[in-house]
């Protein structure tokens, strides 16, 4: 009869996120052609043998599996939203981020960066403050030569006597430099600055569970091999 536990017990959830670890695109959802679904329904049933085989916990079919750990993840791309959300927030005040786990900073870094990001690729400009030049016409332009009439020729004999009125000034078009200014927020950046910082650290912290994780699975079996040598060699020496 079929064991039908309420939790997935801590040994389950090692043996799940080993498995997601060495087989990320079952989780991430990048199985799209018909071959794809093939491999990761196969990868899926292959995961729910391990975890029912193992002695502690749940017992589930693979689609319960699935859906278990699709429920998760949904939970665990809130929870880094909402970290995002806050560390960007303008009301002020300290960011309210949430304890992670050492299984959900494993189950971030599997999911990779960008995870729970609404919108990656918005673009920033890079300088924000360099000022813009534009040509802003005055509406002032040379007064053009009249080209009616024919030019006549000045007498060398009798010149016109010079007119003591001062020529009035010759405008020209102007060219102006207008500086537009885009101040950047100080306390915007700054949450921009510790929700990346954040999300750096739970993936550096995944990794050194993961690692820390490894070593002791490795020191186990170093352990074993010794006391089986030293069974062995008591046994020969009896």
């Amino acid at each position: 009869m079929e064991r039908r536990a309420k939790r997935v017990s801590a040994a389950q959830w090692d043996i799940a996120l080993d498995f997601l670890e060495r087989h990320p695109a079952i989780v991430r959802g990048y199985h799209n052609s018909s071959r794809g679904r093939e491999l990761t329904q196969r990868l899926w049933r292959e995961l729910a043998a391990l975890l029912n085989a193992e002695g502690s916990g749940a017992f589930k079919t693979p689609k319960d599996w699935t859906t278990y750990f699709n429920n998760f993840k949904s939970k665990l791309k809130k929870m880094v939203s909402d970290l995002k959300a806050d560390a960007t927030a303008t009301g002020g005040g300290p960011p309210r981020a949430e304890s992670m786990s050492d299984s959900e900073h494993r189950f971030l870094a599997i999911m990779g960066p960008g995870f729970g990001q609404s919108n990656p690729n918005v673009r920033v400009n890079p300088f924000p403050n360099m000022p813009e030049e534009e040509n802003i016409d005055t509406g002032i332009r040379n007064p053009q030569p009249s080209t009616s009439g024919n030019i006549q020729q000045a007498s060398v004999r009798n010149p016109p006597p010079a007119s003591t009125t001062p020529a009035p000034p010759v405008q020209r078009r102007t060219r102006r430099t207008r500086y537009h200014t885009r101040p950047m927020a100080p306390l915007d950046e700054a949450r921009r600055i510790l929700s990346q910082v954040e999300l750096q650290r739970a993936a550096a912290d995944a990794d050194q569970a993961r690692a820390l994780h490894l070593i002791a699975q490795n020191l186990g079996r170093l352990a074993d091999a010794a006391d089986r040598y030293l069974a062995r060699d008591g046994n020969g020496t009896q």
